[in-house]
């Protein structure tokens, strides 16, 4: 099996209503509960003079997010497994007349990752936004994939955010202010969406539970997570799966196909989008403190249909059975 890395990142908040009429007023819940799910305000997160850290930064989604929070006066460290974009960013984002220090770092070595969180204490003080990026996928049939390639993804994809979590989040904690950002995937919502990649989309799934069970555990602490949700973005992925110290190859992306049947998308919207416009969608909501960040709109009848299966599986009839046979 072979590999690569991916990365992604999300927003906006529509009402179903708002989408099939190709509304993009962004925040508009139409319930009770969407309204206790639209987040608050936390523009402050977001601010010239603070820090932000950001894995998978070398290319993509996370080399957009450092730019623009550079570009809105924020230091940036940046990580990534290879030291040369890194650099590339880091010299892009010091341009706009900020501090960027890029350390090269495999995400899935979590001593690695305490190094960062004590290195970025160091020179910067406290953290005000740590958007856990970094991600790595494999191509072909789910049966097929070595017990190798199931490490590699979950080391990364799901240990690498759970790395950042623990290395960072003491010390956010003793602030009491900042944000996370967790990278997710549509994948990781609709995980029979799109075939042949199953240990990444496994992996996004666990990330998925992840933040949202984090969210709700920081609500006391003044510390946000948002979940991105980010669907087809433009990305330098079929070029980025060598790297040094792995046995690792770039996946033929090609084997990654819809599944019979599934949903079309919304009319009216984008289906892929550049690094730049998911970061805006992203940045938004952070400001916001949405927990849940889906930049891709058009997206809606699938999670829905996903959604109804889950739902009519708790509307079978089980009354013909005999107490005998049900047991908890």
């Amino acid at each position: 099996m072979t590999n690569g890395a991916i990365a992604g990142v999300c927003h906006l908040t529509l009402s179903a209503g708002d989408l099939r009429s190709g509304q993009m007023a962004i925040g508009r819940p139409n319930s009770s509960a969407a309204e206790r799910e639209k987040g608050t305000d936390m523009g402050d997160i977001i601010r010239s003079g603070g820090t932000a850290v950001i894995t998978g930064a070398g290319s993509g989604i996370g080399r957009a997010l450092a730019l623009e929070l550079a570009r809105r006066g924020m230091d940036v460290v940046l990580v990534g497994r290879r030291k040369a974009p890194l650099v590339d960013v880091a010299r892009s984002a010091r341009a706009r007349g900020v501090t960027a220090l890029p350390i090269a770092c495999d995400v899935g070595d979590r001593n690695g990752v305490v190094r960062i969180a004590e290195k970025t204490q160091d020179v910067f003080g406290d953290v005000d936004l740590l958007c856990l990026n970094a991600g790595t996928s494999t191509a072909g049939p789910l049966a097929e994939h070595s017990v190798e390639d199931w490490d590699w993804v979950y080391r990364v994809v799901l240990m690498g955010v759970v790395h950042g979590v623990q290395a960072f989040l003491p010390a956010m904690t003793e602030a009491k202010t900042g944000h996370i950002l967790i990278t997710g995937s549509q994948a990781g919502l609709v995980p029979d969406g799109y075939l042949w990649h199953g240990p990444y989309t496994s992996a996004k799934a666990a990330v998925t539970a992840l933040a949202m069970t984090l969210r709700t555990e920081l609500e006391p602490s003044g510390i946000g997570v948002s979940l991105l949700v980010p669907a087809a973005t433009r990305t330098d992925l079929a070029h980025t799966g060598a790297f040094p110290g792995f046995d690792r190859t770039a996946p033929d992306l090609s084997l990654i196909t819809p599944r019979q049947g599934l949903p079309d998308p919304l009319p009216g919207f984008k289906d892929l989008l550049e690094p730049e416009e998911v970061v805006r969608r992203a940045l938004a909501g952070v400001e916001r403190n949405l927990p849940i960040i889906a930049t891709h709109p058009g997206q809606l009848p699938i999670v829905e249909e996903y959604c109804s299966r889950i739902t009519s599986a708790y509307l079978q009839d089980w009354s013909h059975l005999s107490d005998e046979n049900v047991r908890c």
